[in-house]
């Protein structure tokens, strides 16, 4: 395949779904030869750092740095600032502002824009004004990326003739999946807002302790609901069982030996961490959310356990019958390894790299 230069622009690379892609694609396009820059956008005060995932040191990377207040006007008023910046032919972007912002500076340039919308379309971004500012802008994009047929069902007939679904790639240095004695511990990975729905898990998890005291729940990621959380596992009385973990990039490596993995969004595009769980063989539950991720990936009761959004009778009964049926965890839990072949990242990887034509 002939070389490309290839210019990615990202509100961050920090904690994030989207943003985890997006540093996969990175590595993958640079490390089959091809001329990679990356522009992050904003000076995030929350994070440490604004770029947390690897990326291959020969990668151009560029920091704009912009002010994190009014984000899309920040776009529009330097705007020209970024043009000045962009060394690739191509330009790829995810995730509100960033693909508006990137949109407008490939018209400018003359440069092909594909565009990836990683959420519930009908939701994210959070206002009105936001959603239609995305409708309209994503009609001058050359190409429009979703996750799932559900999600790109939400947009107009001009849209969707521009659309492409491509699901998220599985990373392909994953841990093997644990055979012996797992560890009396449930991993939840999500970043800690309100679309995780992670009050729902703490309320489930104390019902389930009544049955199971010895287990331990394990929250990795952060973010906005951190305090909020904390304080909730405390009134609820299980803050001695309920640990946040924060960000951890090798969380992989470490929820391995786990009992299982649970998800209990409200809704989501993919998830990568979902993903991830079923491909090292962890005993996985997931809300059966919009856009309909979850159901591409999970086969219910085959590998892994799909159960109605919000519905925590549901939740616990699927966790008390992985623990209490072994025979079933195991058989579910290498079942899903089979993921890896659907969700291949050579071949999802090809499918980004035909779209830059």
């Amino acid at each position: 395949m002939q070389t490309k230069k290839i210019t990615i622009i990202c509100k961050h690379l920090a904690n994030g779904g989207a943003e985890r892609v997006m540093s996969e694609l990175i590595t993958a396009f640079y490390e089959r030869g091809h001329i990679v820059q990356v522009i992050t956008l904003f000076n995030e005060k929350n994070f440490t750092k604004n770029i947390e995932y690897d990326i291959p040191d020969g990668v151009e990377l560029v920091e704009m740095k912009w002010k994190p207040n009014k984000r899309l006007l920040q776009g529009l008023i330097h705007n020209s600032e970024l043009r000045k910046r962009i060394n690739g032919d191509y330009i790829i972007s995810m995730l509100y502002p960033a693909t508006e912002i990137s949109i407008i500076a490939g018209k400018k340039l003359k440069k092909p824009v594909v565009v990836s919308e990683r959420n519930y379309p009908k939701v994210s971004p959070p206002t009105r004004k936001g959603r239609l500012i995305r409708n309209f802008s994503f009609r001058f994009a050359d190409t429009c990326v979703f996750q799932t047929a559900e999600a790109k069902k939400y947009f107009s007939k001009s849209i969707q003739k521009k659309g492409v679904i491509i699901p998220n790639p599985i990373n392909e240095n994953l841990p093997e999946r644990f055979s012996g004695t797992r560890e009396k511990k449930i991993a939840v990975v999500g970043r800690l807002e309100k679309q995780k729905n992670h009050p729902m898990m703490l309320r489930t998890f104390k019902r389930f302790l009544k049955n199971h005291p010895d287990y331990e729940l394990h929250i990795f990621s952060r973010g906005p609901l951190l305090n909020e959380l904390q304080n909730y596992a405390k009134e609820l009385g299980i803050d001695d069982k309920v640990f946040f973990e924060g960000f951890v990039e090798n969380v992989n490596s470490i929820i391995r030996t786990y009992s299982m993995y649970v998800s209990t969004s409200d809704y989501e595009g993919i998830s990568n961490s979902m993903l991830e769980a079923l491909a090292i063989g962890l005993p996985t539950i997931c809300t059966d959310c919009p856009v309909g991720g979850a159901k591409e990936a999970i086969k219910n009761n085959v590998n892994g356990i799909l159960i109605p959004v919000r519905d925590e009778k549901a939740l616990l009964k699927a966790m008390n019958r992985l623990v209490d049926d072994p025979v079933f965890s195991e058989r579910i839990g290498i079942e899903a390894t089979k993921i890896n072949q659907k969700f291949n990242s050579e071949v999802i990887i090809n499918k980004w790299l035909s779209l830059l034509q």
